[in-house]
């Protein structure tokens, strides 16, 4: 069955592995957010930790992290002055106002940028590059993606046997006894096995397939008796135009009797009353006996 192994099971397939997919990008979504909230918490620390020994570059736990230390009028008071841009200040702003330390991750490709609030009102600040940043943020990418195909494969793998074994399979089944039933062979029978809906539908083909048995076996007996009747009634045709025939001929024997008999009759009377005259002699009379006898 091509038009079953390609068409409907492909697109069952297709449609499965696509709810598989997204149902992955969910998980995968959700593990990227709880990699992001276990960074911001042990990169925190870390950086909070670095920020009370005041480290400098090489002795970072990220290595590339730059510091600053900017006091209670936003001027840099310690590292390198050109390297703090804006987004940096507005961190270290928000960080003063409200006395808690903030770490602004951005996207993976961007630095991280943190502040944490020090004494006398100034504020501590350091930015992860963008390179440490994409490397520590990335590192589950690669298990999120061999997560994603392997669960596509698998469930695309059990979803086609599955569907071969539970939908496909009866379906071809059940168009082979249809192709065999429109070839007369009304003994064809689905198995009733599978699920229920499998089932139910193998024992409604099965009773059609008894029904119409039935119905054919009933209709060539009626055209059997009609053959049959047909028959008898040509004979009986047959016998009656032989009458009609046999009648026509004696209407016209009656008649050709009647035309002949008649002029004999009146014949036979004037022999009778010519025979009654006493006039005619011995021979006279002895013809006109022959004559009536005859």
């Amino acid at each position: 069955m091509p038009r079953f192994r390609g068409g409907l099971l492909a697109e069952v397939i297709a449609s499965l592995a696509l709810v598989m997919l997204a149902a992955t990008l969910v998980v995968a979504l959700l593990l990227f957010q709880h990699g992001e909230a276990r960074l911001r918490d042990v990169l925190g620390h870390a950086l909070r930790a670095e920020a009370r020994v005041l480290p400098v570059p090489t002795q970072s736990l990220v290595p590339g992290t730059e510091w600053w230390r900017v006091d209670a009028s936003g001027a840099v008071r310690s590292g390198a002055p050109e390297r703090f841009d804006a987004a940096l200040g507005e961190v270290a702003a928000a960080a003063r106002a409200r006395q808690a330390t903030l770490l602004q991750p951005g996207a993976p490709w961007e630095p991280i940028r943190f502040a944490t609030p020090g004494s006398g009102g100034e504020v501590l600040v350091a930015r992860v590059p963008a390179a440490a940043s994409f490397r520590l943020r990335g590192a589950p990418l690669p298990l999120v993606v061999a997560l994603l195909v392997l669960d596509v494969a698998l469930f695309t793998a059990f979803g086609a046997s599955l569907l071969r074994r539970r939908v496909v399979a009866p379906l071809e089944r059940l168009a082979a006894a249809t192709r065999e039933l429109a070839e007369g062979g009304f003994e064809a029978r689905l198995p009733e096995e599978g699920p229920h809906e499998t089932v139910l539908v193998a024992r409604a083909w099965n009773e059609m397939s008894e029904a119409l048995a039935r119905r054919t076996a009933a209709l060539e007996k009626a055209v059997a008796e009609l053959r049959d009747a047909n028959g008898a009634l040509r004979v009986a045709r047959s016998g009656i135009e032989r009458s009609e025939r046999l009648a026509s001929v004696g209407r016209l024997a009656a008649g050709v009797a009647h035309e002949v008999g008649n002029p004999m009759a009146a014949q036979l009377a004037f022999l009778d009353l010519a025979g009654r005259d006493p006039a005619l002699g011995e021979a006279t009379r002895a013809h006109l006996a022959r004559a009536a006898a005859g």
